[in-house]
C-alpha cells in the first residue's frame, strides 16, 4: 500500500497533501479493507502502553490522577484452544 505522493515525507502516514499525515478516516477506512478489526486494535495497543509506562505518565495521557490507578496487574496470557 503505497499512499505517499512525497516519499520524502517524515510522516509514518503521509497524505496526498504534501508535508501532511493522511487524515484518519481515510487510514481507517484502508486499515478496515484489509480486515484487520480496529477496536481489537485500539485496545491492545492501549493495554500495551499502560503495561510499559509508569503510572503517572499513563494517568495523564488517559485522563486520570495516577493514584487512581490500580497496581500494575499480571500479564494476560492468551487463553491456550485445543
Amino acid at each position: 500500500m503505497n499512499t505517499a505522493t512525497n516519499r520524502e515525507s517524515s510522516w509514518l502516514f503521509p497524505g496526498r497533501r504534501a508535508g501532511q499525515p493522511i487524515h484518519p478516516e481515510t487510514l481507517g477506512a484502508l486499515i478496515k479493507a484489509l480486515g484487520v478489526p480496529s477496536t481489537a486494535g485500539r485496545v491492545g495497543a492501549l493495554h500495551q502502553h499502560v503495561l510499559e509506562l509508569p503510572a503517572p505518565v499513563a494517568a495523564d495521557a488517559l485522563g486520570y490522577h495516577h493514584k487512581q490507578l490500580p497496581a500494575p496487574l499480571p500479564t494476560l496470557r492468551p487463553s491456550c484452544r485445543g
